[in-house]
């Protein structure tokens, strides 16, 4: 894996994006799974999850949230 996506690089992404809204975005997720889901969605798999922030927002909405990186950070 490219040294870009080392411990560093997840300090700088949390840091650019420290503003953002993820509970609101993750709101919107949780309206759009309970309007076009076939079925209760309570399990979310977030793929390049990055350092977690919307699995920890999901979490709080009572999802059960498996994240997945490329970058350990």
């Amino acid at each position: 894996m490219s040294e870009v996506f080392g411990c560093e690089y997840a300090d700088a992404y949390d840091l650019l994006y420290q503003d953002k809204d993820y509970s609101a975005e993750c709101r919107l997720i949780d309206r759009l799974l309970r309007k076009y889901a076939n079925g209760n969605v309570r399990k979310v798999l977030d793929l390049g999850c990055g350092t977690g922030n919307h699995a920890l927002a999901l979490a709080e909405q009572g999802y059960e949230v498996v994240g997945d990186d490329r970058a350990p950070g």
